[in-house]
């Protein structure tokens, strides 16, 4: 277990510097000059050199580089914020938390939606309902995240005026976010969930469980626990899809999280405000696929031995 545990950490975190790599050198090819956009055009010249003295964008590329991460791993600074001069962990924290409320909150409700309609999918192959399941899952997935987000914001926002449609006031603010966002997530795992269950079912040993006269319910209360190695996977990557239509999400519901933050840093050529909402997005995937790796060899102890 323990070698087990390694392997995967080791690989999350050579994934995680690799990614910050690319990311640090990408921004770097990013046409403007960050303190230009930070001063304004009245700016003189020797005031500009003394804001990258500052922040040390006047060294090379590398050194630059490398104190990125002397900062990150020793003291877990990601630096000051280019556009306001406030740490960017200052301004990350209530986003993060905001963004955590909210991805929660729409994978609570696209796993229940997902698995149950896949699960049920399943149950009724090439019925009428497995065909009403199957086609409101495709125009889920075909819909833009953003097209569900102001269709939801229409219709129970202005039409009907059931919830608020922007801000982060109360509960009643994060119904609409929450909900679209796992709807458009729950149309996806619904196919995936349905796939895996019907793998399952068409085994042997059902075939064998049929014959013996056992009900449907047991046949597929059984076939599910043989499938939740699978779906326990299709959850993880779908976190990486919810996490993205947050940003979209975010920016329709005017919901102060990561994908507002990421939006206006984008703007402001801000570096180290981007670097952070990707390290947190990064650190969030890589996290919950460990947590569905560390859960194989409760589901299925051959794991440990592959």
């Amino acid at each position: 277990m323990l070698v087990y545990l390694a392997k995967r950490l080791g690989r999350a975190l050579f994934t995680l510097i690799l990614l910050m790599t690319m990311v640090f050198f990408s921004l770097k090819l990013v046409p403007g000059d960050p303190v230009s956009v930070a001063l304004g055009p009245g700016a003189t010249a020797e005031v500009a050199q003394a804001l990258r003295v500052k922040y040390g964008l006047d060294k090379p590329v590398l050194i630059q580089y490398l104190m990125f991460w002397k900062k990150l791993l020793l003291y877990g600074d990601l630096g000051v914020s280019w556009s306001s001069g406030i740490e960017v962990t200052r301004n990350l924290v209530p986003a993060i938390k905001h963004t955590a409320i909210l991805t929660s909150s729409a994978m609570l409700i696209a796993s229940l939606i997902g698995i149950l309609a896949g699960v049920a999918s399943a149950a009724v192959r090439n019925r009428p309902e497995d065909v009403a399941i199957r086609s409101s899952a495709l125009i889920g997935i075909s819909m833009p995240v953003f097209v569900l987000n102001l269709l939801g914001q229409y219709l129970f926002g202005y039409k009907l005026g059931w919830f608020p449609t922007s801000g982060a006031a109360g509960l009643a603010n994060l119904v609409l976010p929450a909900v679209t966002l796992g709807i458009f997530v729950a149309s996806s795992m619904v196919r995936m969930v349905r796939a895996s269950m019907l793998d399952v079912l068409s085994e042997e040993y059902i075939t064998t469980y049929r014959a013996e006269g056992f009900g449907k319910g047991a046949i597929m209360r059984k076939a599910f626990r043989n499938a939740l190695r699978d779906i326990s996977t299709i959850v993880g990557l779908q976190f990486g899809m919810l996490l993205g239509g947050s940003v979209l999400t975010e920016t329709v519901f005017s919901w102060p999280g990561i994908g507002q933050y990421v939006v206006q840093a984008i703007l402001w050529n801000d570096m180290p405000s981007v670097q952070g909402a990707v390290l947190f997005f990064a650190v969030s995937y890589m996290f919950i696929n460990l947590l569905i790796d560390l859960s194989y060899p409760f589901i299925d102890p051959r794991v440990i031995r592959a």
